[in-house]
């Protein structure tokens, strides 16, 4: 029954991740910092 509680925790890690990789993405997408020709 650890591996469950192993899963949960990797899952839950791998969610925070995200949202904040996904949160990076929406702010240096709402900044026009690059300059693209």
């Amino acid at each position: 029954m650890r591996r469950r509680a192993v899963l949960s925790a990797l899952s839950a890690e791998t969610g925070i991740l995200l949202e904040r990789l996904a949160a990076l993405g929406a702010a240096d997408f709402r900044r026009p910092t690059r300059c693209e020709p």
